[in-house]
């Protein structure tokens, strides 16, 4: 994930503050990776709150105590540790604070969702994995840290850039999961995949056949289609809602965006 966070860098970041960004950025991923992992593999509710009560105190000036004998969390604390190291050296830190509270919030908020369906699948449904599921992929919280490194980025132009923010984040956990399904089925037995909850609410696929791992069934229910149909639709709606946006280069940033969906392509062979 690197080289994708390098790619969505707003232009608007000095040359300077990038490096160290990036950085941030990338340990970042591997927070959410650690909660994924205990929402979705290990199915572990204790480890993922204990991950989300560090991330979210640490903000506060207010640690958490933990079990340092635990690998997960100790690797979770330190990695975070360094995160806001990194940020407070920011510019525009203080500014930021509650929103990157706000959006770290939803990114444990999204994990907590996951886990409560791979629970109890019944609750599966692709109106509440839009609203919540899709804030795993670390776009806000990602872009929250941008704009604490950006001295010229426009007030005005927060709300606009907000609202296509939650625009892409869907287009772009769409592209990971169309992507990541066959992990998901084969290797963690997740329910937090649009293409499976879409499969369950239109009675495609059962819940049996995720817990038997018919991952060719599942894969084949799912029309790429519907997928291609939101991929442009919410792109489509970012663009518009920047378009009158002048702290970044648009065009930049959404052929990064694009980027990304090529990279998972070429990754899975789908290129």
């Amino acid at each position: 994930m690197g080289r994708a966070n390098e790619l969505t860098t707003l232009s608007c970041v000095p040359p300077g503050y990038r490096s160290e960004l990036v950085h941030a950025k990338n340990l970042t991923t591997l927070i959410t990776v650690i909660s994924d992992d205990a929402a979705d593999s290990t199915k572990d509710r204790w480890t993922l709150e204990k991950v989300a009560s560090i991330v979210m105190a640490k903000l506060e000036n207010n640690p958490v105590v933990f079990d340092a004998s635990n690998e997960h969390l100790l690797l979770a604390a330190s990695s975070w540790d360094e995160v806001v190291c990194i940020l407070e050296s920011a510019p525009r830190f203080e500014e930021f604070k509650d929103l990157l509270l706000f959006d770290m919030g939803e990114l444990m908020q999204c994990q907590r969702f996951n886990f409560a369906i791979n629970m109890n699948p019944l609750l599966c449904n692709t109106d509440e994995y839009l609203a919540y599921g899709t804030h795993n992929f670390n776009v806000k919280p990602h872009m929250t840290m941008d704009l604490m490194f950006s001295p010229d980025f426009r007030r005005e132009d927060l709300a606009a850039f907000r609202r296509a923010l939650h625009h892409i984040q869907i287009a772009i956990q769409l592209v990971n999961d169309v992507h990541t399904i066959d992990r998901e089925i084969m290797e963690e037995g997740s329910f937090g995949n649009y293409s499976m909850i879409w499969g369950l609410e239109k009675g495609r696929i059962s819940i049996d056949d995720i817990y038997c791992m018919r991952a060719s069934k599942i894969k084949k229910a799912f029309p790429l289609r519907d997928f291609e149909k939101k991929w442009k639709r919410h792109m489509g709606k970012a663009r518009e809602l920047l378009s009158h946006t002048s702290s970044f280069d648009i065009d930049i940033f959404l052929e990064s965006v694009r980027d990304i969906r090529r990279m998972y392509e070429a990754s899975s062979g789908a290129m």
